[in-house]
């Protein structure tokens, strides 16, 4: 229901101990200049709009199972950027996976189409 408080301009909640999910309905309101969620036990995705990108980041700060898309890209992309011994282990394994699903892939449409053309000869017959 906190979306529905159009005007709502500040809202600070820090050190509450609240638990939960940031509900996304708050990514509307629009008036909301200043954000404190800090010191709680958020848990989830940080909603992912525009708004919630121009806080601070101290806002959702102490909070152990808040995650957010933008914290966790940068963390695996600078750290295939800085360590070159993990970017290609990483994608000597994209390229391990893509084989093997090529692979897998054509031997199901061999099978297959050996399967067919059996069914089609006893039709047929």
């Amino acid at each position: 229901m906190i979306g529905d408080m159009k005007s709502l301009e500040s809202f600070d909640v820090s050190s509450n101990q609240l638990s939960g999910t940031i509900p996304s309905s708050m990514s509307v309101l629009t008036s909301l200049s200043q954000l404190n969620l800090s010191h709680n036990n958020f848990s989830g995705q940080i909603p992912t709009s525009t708004q919630f990108s121009t806080y601070d980041p101290s806002s959702y700060a102490d909070n152990p199972y808040l995650s957010g898309f933008a914290t966790g890209f940068w963390g695996v992309i600078g750290t295939l950027w800085f360590k070159k011994t993990w970017r290609h282990a990483y994608f000597r394994r994209a390229e391990d996976v893509a084989d093997w699903i090529y692979v897998t892939t054509a031997i199901r449409m061999a099978k297959l189409k050996k399967w067919m053309m059996m069914m089609r000869n006893r039709v047929n017959v």
